[in-house]
């Protein structure tokens, strides 16, 4: 299957990199989004996002699940993004809270790896050699 990467830009905005002169006020977020099929489903999410306060730019990638949305702090923040995502019925994670559980799946994994590997371990173990 091929990528699909939707761009929404904000034309209300001046978005030619040469011309912003204050890129300290403005943050970058990338969101795993959850629940997408198809490109309606990107372009939705995609208007959402770029009618959202604060938001200066937005980007929605089908493939790969996630969006990458520049905001102004002062207006928006990683909660109203996530809320904007979750209300057509998508669920939304930061890249961050995502890498958290699959760190955390990760260890719980590798901690019963061990606790097996030991129990097979002593049933070798106990095995009684032969006379």
């Amino acid at each position: 299957m091929g990528r699909l990467v939707l761009h929404c830009v904000r034309p209300d905005l001046d978005h030619d990199d040469d011309n912003r002169e204050d890129r300290k006020n403005e943050s970058r977020i990338e969101l795993t989004i959850e629940g997408m099929h198809c490109a309606s489903c990107v372009s939705k999410l995609e208007a959402i996002l770029g009618a959202t306060t604060g938001v200066l730019d937005a980007g929605v990638n089908l493939a790969t699940e996630e969006a990458t949305v520049t905001y102004a702090p002062a207006e928006a923040g990683p909660a109203n993004l996530l809320a904007a995502s979750e209300r057509p019925g998508y669920l939304g994670r930061t890249v961050g809270e995502v890498a958290e559980e699959e760190s955390q799946h990760e260890r719980r994994a590798m901690a019963e790896l061990r606790t097996l590997r030991r129990r097979v371990g002593f049933a070798v173990a106990a095995i009684p050699d032969k006379p």
